[in-house]
């Protein structure tokens, strides 16, 4: 490969990535971020000794791997061969609950376990990317019914997700859902009926499936203005009301320019009364490392709140939004990956200015966390 393409992609990465993930990036000991690989059956090629060396600096010296040098009982050992080999069998169920995992385990390995040693052995395991354990990582409340479950395979939530994804061939199903396909792929909302089809071959009940993703962050039930929604300042259930009839995914929003999202934001300011003519503008500044998901989770917050205090529809885009708390607040919001920010342009009734900005400020602390900088 030519040396000055090279430079040419260093600069870019380093433009591109670096300040996006701060000092999360993994380095080589001449400070670069991008190994350059030729694709061939060389395994002395300059490129793969430097990976080489610098997996091997990070783990050893820096030690940034916590699992690395860790003890581990023999028997953990063998019961994480047996989930890797029960992973390679596709029609094994993937999710299961922590008794009936105990009940496999025990008997492929021919061991015992306490309930607290096994209990241990499963965080380990999921601390380490082998298996998923819902309740561990989001705190599902007791009443969930994805508290005890085991993903064996994390491959199976995004199997799960491609569902929804994909494009149905059976044309009776097409034709049976136009319109539900239709809005799933206009607004990103797709309507519990609809996953009862795509997913009537999968080995889990549908409030199973719909509980795991929104645990996970991949999917949201949607509440309409006659339903309850979580007191201000409470912590929000993972949960899921099987009453919800749709859900949005995030991640099947349309994205739309910056250009349209004024355009709409201008409109939408213009059918108003009594508003100010000043348009205030926030930015949350998240210093090096915002992850879109959280963005999602924010917007969809903010949708929620929405809608439970009756203001306009709320306009939902990929990364941006256009949202009103009663007829008191009306705002955009977009998410500036490349500088890690949070924009909020604000306008209000007359004197509501005061109300709204420790209310946005505690909407964006409760879902991103405290340590945010908003610059007004």
């Amino acid at each position: 490969v030519d040396s000055e393409f090279l430079e040419r992609a260093k600069e870019y990465c380093e433009k591109k990535f670096a300040r996006m993930f701060g000092e999360r990036l993994v380095r080589s000991l001449d400070d670069e971020i991008l190994f350059a690989v030729e694709n061939s059956d060389n395994h002395d090629d300059g490129g793969i000794t430097k990976l080489k060396n610098t997996i091997a600096n990070d783990v050893c010296v820096s030690r940034n791997f916590q699992f690395v040098n860790q003890e581990l009982p023999l028997k953990w050992v063998h019961c994480e061969e047996e989930i890797i080999d029960y992973q390679k069998n596709p029609d094994s169920k993937q999710c299961l609950n922590i008794s009936e995992v105990k009940i496999l385990l025990e008997n492929k390995c021919q061991e015992t376990f306490t309930d607290s040693e096994f209990n241990s052995m499963l965080t380990f395991f999921h601390d380490s990317g082998l298996i998923l354990l819902p309740g561990v990582m989001y705190d599902v409340n007791d009443e969930s019914i994805g508290k005890d479950l085991v993903i064996l395979s994390p491959q199976y939530l995004v199997d799960i997700m491609t569902r929804i994804h994909e494009v149905p061939g059976d044309r009776d199903l097409k034709r049976q859902f136009i319109n539900e396909f239709q809005k799933l792929k206009d607004e990103g909302r797709v309507a519990f009926k609809l996953l009862e089809h795509v997913w009537k071959d999968k080995m889990e009940q549908v409030d199973i499936l719909v509980e795991l993703l929104s645990s996970f962050k991949l999917l949201y039930p949607l509440h309409t203005d006659s339903e309850s929604e979580p007191q201000e300042g409470a912590e929000p259930l993972a949960a899921v009301d099987t009453s919800v009839k749709e859900f949005i995914i995030p991640c099947m929003l349309k994205e739309k320019s910056h250009e349209s999202l004024s355009k709409r934001w201008l409109k939408t300011c213009e059918k108003w009364t009594d508003i100010e003519e000043t348009e205030h503008k926030f930015v949350f500044d998240f210093g090096c490392f915002l992850p879109p998901p959280l963005f999602d989770y924010f917007l969809v917050h903010i949708y929620r709140h929405s809608c439970k205090t009756k203001g306009i529809r709320p306009i939902l885009q990929r990364r941006s939004g256009i949202f009103s708390f009663s007829n008191k607040f009306l705002f955009c919001t977009r998410l500036v990956l490349k500088d890690c920010q949070i924009w909020v342009r604000a306008r209000f009734v007359l004197m509501c200015f005061h109300c709204f900005a420790p209310h946005l400020l505690f909407d964006v602390s409760i879902i991103l966390g405290p340590d945010v900088l908003m610059l007004g």
